[in-house]
């Protein structure tokens, strides 16, 4: 059963997630908790995964789009790829769907994606909390991410500055051949329900949680760091703020 937990206040929320990651006495990384942000409770999926197609087809277009994907980057590119890790990260961080799902390591960038918008559905936000282990992060990039056992966790090169601000980290998301199903929501997948938690969010606490957020300098000009976030942030500071 998944722990569900509804905050209180920002002081709350601030209590719930401080100790999160752990290191062991030598200062070394045994675990590492990661956060996901989300204005409305919807499943754990990878983007190419809220497409309703068998496993299959699935497969089928993930690797046509990839390949595809790979041979014309490229140009746009200001780095050199060194594996297929590197090019999911930039097809994900680019709009391709993927078996990728984005995550973050600062859990106050999280809560910002919970709260700057309203609601999609229903009352509240999820700010999801997965407790990673040592046995579920990548660590040798040789290993083919498209033939990856159950789901992993890594932390992807910087590539640009959007995934630095928001320090950004990837699941990475098993898809069997032949499957009678797709992708399974992680929430559903029992080898991982331990390690999660669901931090709910009420839409009242919203536009409270975003100018707390931005005493912190969390917000759209710190998060994206570019003229487009910039220009967002300016303009919810001046009009609606």
């Amino acid at each position: 059963m998944i722990e569900e937990i509804k905050v209180r206040s920002f002081s709350h929320f601030i209590s719930l997630i401080e100790d999160d990651t752990e290191f062991d006495l030598d200062n070394k990384l045994v675990g590492v908790t990661i956060y996901r942000g989300q204005n409305c409770d919807k499943p754990l999926l990878p983007k190419i995964g809220r497409h309703k197609k068998s496993a299959n087809e699935l497969l089928d277009i993930e690797d046509l789009m990839f390949e595809e994907f790979a041979k014309r980057c490229q140009p746009f590119l200001g780095f050199e790829p060194e594996n297929d890790w590197d090019y999911l990260a930039t097809a994900q961080h680019f709009g391709l769907p993927t078996r990728l799902l984005d995550w973050t390591e600062n859990p106050l960038v999280a809560l910002w994606f919970v709260v700057s918008n309203g609601t999609i559905e229903g009352d509240e936000g999820v700010l999801w909390v997965f407790d990673v282990d040592e046995e579920n992060l990548v660590v040798d990039f040789e290993v083919d991410p498209f033939e990856i056992k159950g789901t992993k966790v890594f932390d992807p090169y910087h590539f640009n500055r959007r995934i630095t601000s928001q320090s950004g980290w990837f699941s990475v998301h098993q898809l069997k051949e032949n499957s009678k199903k797709s992708f399974v929501p992680l929430e559903l997948n029992k080898r991982y329900s331990e390690q999660l938690r669901k931090i709910k969010v009420p839409n009242n606490f919203f536009e409270e949680f975003r100018l707390k957020l931005n005493k912190m300098g969390i917000n759209k000009a710190t998060i994206f760091s570019d003229l487009d976030g910039l220009c967002a942030h300016l303009n919810w500071k001046y009009f609606n703020k």
